[in-house]
């Protein structure tokens, strides 16, 4: 079967007979070779465009600062220009704590390090901030600080620092 004739199949089959859909795909040959040459290449272009500025420069919900290998999680509140927005740290508490240490590093080794799930509240009296976009990094950026679009509060502690 020739791609033609699977498109041809599939654009005239009506959605109410899906199993000569299926049955046409199925038949035709699959070579893993493209397969996998489409996927690695879908994938190189995913992560192109996670790693552009296109993508690192959007406005979300919130921003991850990091400190060291500590996360703080913001709320933006205000966006000043395409540069420059207005974030306020979120309050947390913290819901699951890492339970398994083991002896070795400063005090101890945390081998569940990533199990770490916190609650988020909005605190007015905390202050506000602004952050800025620097073409030069190609990041967000409060004083050096590293930041980080988010469409969820991210926090976290390195217990192993």
């Amino acid at each position: 079967m020739k791609n033609s004739d699977l498109r041809n199949i599939l654009k005239n089959t009506s959605p109410s007979n899906f199993n000569k859909r299926v049955e046409a795909i199925t038949k035709y040959p699959i070579r893993s070779k493209t397969i996998n040459d489409a996927i690695h290449e879908a994938r190189q272009r995913l992560q192109a465009y996670r790693n552009s500025p296109t993508f690192r420069k959007r406005i979300c919900e919130y921003v991850g600062m990091s400190f060291g290998s500590d996360v703080h999680a913001y709320e933006v509140l205000n966006t000043i220009s395409p540069q420059t927005v207005e974030i306020r740290l979120l309050e947390y508490k913290q819901t699951v704590f890492p339970k398994e240490f083991q002896i070795g590093g400063f005090s101890a080794h945390c081998a569940d390090n990533y199990n770490q799930e916190y609650s988020f509240n909005s605190n007015e009296d905390y202050p506000i901030i602004r952050i800025r976009w620097s073409n030069a990094k190609g990041r967000w950026q409060y004083k050096g600080q590293r930041c980080e679009m988010s469409n969820v509060p991210i926090k976290f502690y390195d217990n192993n620092f």
